[in-house]
């Protein structure tokens, strides 16, 4: 009997155990996923801010005939931020060609990923749900023109918002100084 009853405190023990271990590895797996999608929107920024501070960038042995649009927005929201960017440098290599890895960008984010080119073809990151950019110019007054007013662009702000559940997203801000402005 005592047996029995030794068994059936064990059983109630284990059976107490086994929800609470079952409890932390959900929320550890639904934190996982949360970080992971802010670890990508923080990846966005890092790289989006690199290739920002070199936009406009050209060799001084480049023939004069030779272009570079620094910054053109797009795809302008109702709230006045952008949801597209292109840039251009010639800096990886700087050889007057515009063919190296980040020097002709085209900044978008279609059905929950994040593109570096303007065919939407090669996927940078995932778990994307929006991209925002507001520019400024160079006494810190917002451009609510961005298109015809590209030149006057020195600093803009980053908005990159990621999917880390089924119906929560977060927003994570940051900004960047284009380089010679």
């Amino acid at each position: 009997m005592e047996l029995v009853i030794t068994m059936v405190i064990m059983l109630i023990v284990l059976g107490i155990l086994s929800g609470i271990i079952a409890g932390v590895q959900s929320e550890y797996k639904r934190q996982r996923i949360r970080m992971e999608a802010i670890g990508s929107a923080q990846t966005v920024q890092d790289n989006i801010s690199r290739i920002v501070r070199m936009a406009g960038t050209k060799g001084i042995q480049c023939a004069s005939t030779f272009q570079v649009q620094a910054l053109t927005p797009a795809d302008q929201n109702a709230d006045g931020s952008y949801g597209s960017l292109a840039l251009q440098a010639d800096w990886n290599p700087a050889d007057c060609q515009l063919t190296g890895i980040d020097e002709n960008v085209t900044i978008s984010v279609q059905n929950g990923t994040l593109y570096l080119d303007a065919a939407r073809q090669n996927p940078f990151v995932d778990k994307i749900n929006a991209i925002r950019f507001r520019f400024y110019d160079k006494t810190n007054q917002l451009i609510t023109d961005a298109v015809t007013n590209k030149q006057q662009i020195t600093y803009l702000k980053i908005e990159v918002d990621a999917q880390t559940s089924a119906t929560q997203i977060t927003t994570i801000t940051t900004g960047a100084q284009i380089r010679g402005r």
